[in-house]
């Protein structure tokens, strides 16, 4: 290779191989940065100067875009395309909402790269050919640990539905029992097995099929599909039989959170079905909307977020995520959230701790709350107003797309995200917050709105 100049660089291995080239007699190569685990490289410049390029947080597109940059540089004539590479990993786990899999499951993902589709093939092969690698990304070695496990201490599907009934605080009716072990023995019944590591996603999806083929009304398939799918997400966090299903349990948040990194693209709300959905809703909606935006957050956090974590005046949010471990999540709010938000708190009277509670006046559950979009964007969709399959969740993609788009910095896109930042983030006061944060809001509201 060529000669590096400084000190010693440390790049990214890849394939079984460190990831670099030589442009112009100089060693340049993929490296992380290690405070917000983004990939980057060192372009030469003039005057023996050097940029840095970031590359994302993914390696295997991180490693594609490094090829196409360097054939460029070295001015070959590959031609740089978009091309949409399938790849199969293996993936394991339980599912809260009721789909379950304890075997190994090949899944096709298919992965945007921008480079030459020859590259990514030869990356693929590598990357095939490196078993710890794979094993790594794929979480192979967590399954191999808790399969071996689980097959040493044996839980018997029995043993799932007496818990269910026999540990709740809240006892279920005789009427729902009886319907919750009709269900459970037709599925027991379909798979034929008698412990919980013989049960994999086959069995859940040949479940459905069945019931789907009694010929059942669309409300009572999916009755006998929750009643099933209930039993198995709360012995996930519930079963206290020395300690077996809380190991689940803590695995399946590990899967989860694995899970939250896939390649799924996120899916950007236009400004037009934003602006549309924000003047047909109550003052109550719209803030949910305009604050979702600005916060990037979900349902699930709106549900949770008190009066105390706002602050009016300095035009802050300062929150923790539980979903993610208690991360904290701080954003600087725009003054069309302030204003939104002001107007919608002139209307309550009551003295709940929440931002936005439910009409019994406790705070909105996360599945309330979807209901209560899902009948709002239902009546736009019907009145042709607004375009089909538009999902709350689709503001905080919005918000993290748009602040790639104009280059914020990826340390503070994670703060307003609420993604883990090694706990850096936990320093942010109020003050910073907005000395910081505000320029970085305040640039992804411009791009959306169009604003000078």
């Amino acid at each position: 290779m060529g000669k590096k100049t400084g000190r010693r660089a440390t790049y990214i291995t890849f394939g079984g191989a460190e990831v670099k080239d030589v442009i112009n007699g100089k060693e340049i190569g993929v490296s992380v940065a290690e405070y917000n685990k983004t990939h980057y490289v060192m372009l030469p410049q003039q005057a023996s100067r050097t940029k840095r390029q970031w590359l994302g947080r993914d390696a295997a597109k991180a490693v594609a875009k490094f090829r196409a940059l360097a054939a460029k540089l070295k001015g070959e004539q590959e031609k740089e395309v978009a091309t949409l590479a399938t790849v199969m990993v293996s993936r394991t786990g339980w599912k809260r909402n009721g789909r379950l899999v304890t075997g190994l499951l090949p899944v096709p993902v298919e992965q945007k790269v921008s480079a030459g589709e020859a590259q990514y093939i030869d990356w693929l092969k590598k990357e095939l050919l490196n078993p710890s690698e794979l094993a790594r990304k794929t979480g192979i070695d967590a399954f191999n640990h808790f399969y071996d496990w689980m097959l040493e201490v044996p839980i018997t599907l029995p043993q799932l539905i007496d818990n269910f009934f026999t540990m709740r605080k809240q006892p279920i009716s005789a009427k729902e029992q009886q319907k919750t072990r009709k269900a459970w023995k037709v599925f027991c019944d379909l798979i034929r097995k008698k412990t919980v590591q013989e049960v994999c996603l086959a069995d859940i999806q040949n479940y459905e099929n069945h019931i789907h083929s009694k010929g059942f009304a669309p409300k009572t398939v999916q009755h006998y599909l929750n009643r099933v799918g209930k039993i198995f997400s709360y012995n996930v966090g519930k079963f206290e039989d020395n300690g077996r299903i809380i190991k689940i349990a803590k695995w399946c948040e590990e899967m989860e959170r694995l899970e939250d990194t896939s390649s799924e693209e996120p899916v950007s709300i236009s400004y037009n079905d934003f602006s549309v959905m924000c003047e047909h809703a109550d003052i109550e909606m719209k803030a949910m909307l305009i604050y979702g935006l600005n916060t990037a957050s979900t349902l699930i956090d709106i549900s949770r977020i008190t009066k105390q974590e706002i602050d009016l005046e300095l035009q802050t949010l300062s929150t923790r995520r539980e979903k993610t471990g208690k991360v904290k999540k701080v954003a600087y709010l725009w003054d069309r959230t302030i204003q939104t938000l002001r107007e919608y708190v002139s209307t309550r009277t009551d003295s709940s701790q929440y931002l936005f509670k439910s009409r019994t006046g406790t705070a909105y559950t996360d599945s309330g709350l979807r209901k209560k979009f899902k009948r709002f964007r239902r009546r736009l969709e019907q009145d042709g107003k607004l375009s089909e399959g538009v999902e709350f969740k689709h503001l905080r993609d919005t918000f993290s797309t748009i602040a790639k788009d104009v280059d914020i910095d990826p340390f503070k896109i994670n703060c307003v995200m609420g993604h883990s930042n090694k706990g850096m983030v936990d320093k942010y006061s109020k003050r910073q917050i907005t000395n910081n944060l505000k320029e970085a809001c305040l640039m992804v509201e411009r791009e959306f709105f169009g604003t000078a």
